[in-house]
């Protein structure tokens, strides 16, 4: 991501999907001046990247890290029912061992790491997938772990992984849950003018706030990460002014995704790569601006 100085007239491109380049013009007099505003690079639509609306991952994020080691818990709200999941997730990539469509690297093998634990607890270990979108079909190769933890995720709780595979060495790490992210503006189902200042409004702690900006196709239901706002300081508060709004590409639809994270870049033994721990909440407000 580049970042964007909000001082200045800036002029941010984001690609609308089956869109001309739209600009959305970063001024002072239409930005909060407490926020920092990221434009997120249009992705490879050959690769399927991890949903931003249920991980936080970003395209960086997920160019950067061939390890991944995160907690989530995620809330959908789409205006007439909110709904709640939870899980955990270990993978680890082996980039020896790319998985190629039309000359094009779409994603790696996944690394047995035999058995790894939860707080103490097993994980279960799956075949990793990986999506070829245009080629419309699935390729397994190598595995994932995953854990449900829908009904038991807890704010500001102690996360420890564990495992003693061949090869990269033990790996043992901990984090700790944010505090419980709750959106209160926009609410899902909302119908926002773009002639008005929007206040956001949330709550909850953590390392790291964020909001992404994402168009939505309701037919698909996929989110298209368009920008990322980041708060200078997690006030619980801000506003978008009508001239951004107004700029927004895509559209009518889209989905606010705060995310509230804990967050470590570590390295394993004899990995090659970094490995992102991440704990974070996540909650989806769905709304349309017109």
């Amino acid at each position: 991501m580049q970042h964007l100085t909000i001082t200045l007239t800036i002029v941010v491109v984001v690609l609308a999907s089956c869109q001309q380049p739209a600009e959305v013009e970063l001024r002072p007099d239409n930005l909060d001046d407490e926020l920092e505003i990221y434009s997120v690079a249009e992705q490879d639509t050959t690769v399927e990247r991890p949903a931003i609306d249920s991980t936080a991952i970003l395209p960086n994020d997920d160019n950067r890290f061939a390890g991944l080691i995160v907690a989530n818990k995620i809330t959908y709200d789409a205006g007439v029912n909110v709904d709640s999941a939870a899980f955990s997730r270990v993978f680890f990539a082996d980039r020896t061992r790319p998985v190629e469509f039309q000359g094009r690297t779409v994603g790696y093998h996944g690394l047995d790491l035999d058995t790894v634990t939860l707080n103490g607890d097993p994980m279960t270990k799956i075949l990793h997938r990986v999506r070829i979108r245009k080629a419309f079909r699935d390729t397994l190769v190598g595995f994932e772990y995953v854990r449900n933890l829908t009904t038991t995720f807890l704010p500001n709780t102690q996360y420890t992984w564990s495992a003693s595979p061949q090869g990269i060495g033990p790996v043992n790490t901990s984090l700790r849950s944010p505090g419980n992210l709750t959106v209160l503006s926009p609410r899902g189902g909302s119908h926002l003018p773009k002639n008005q200042i929007l206040n956001l409004q949330w709550t909850g702690q953590g390392d790291t706030l964020l909001i992404i900006i994402s168009s939505y196709n309701r037919i698909s239901q996929r989110a298209k990460p368009l920008l990322v706002i980041k708060p200078k300081v997690n006030r619980n508060h801000a506003r978008l002014m009508p001239k951004f709004l107004r700029a927004l590409p895509g559209g009518p639809y889209y989905v606010f995704t705060f995310v509230l994270a804990n967050r470590n870049d570590i390295l394993v033994n004899n990995y090659p790569d970094r490995v992102l721990v991440q704990s974070a909440s996540i909650y989806n407000s769905y709304v349309e601006i017109r």
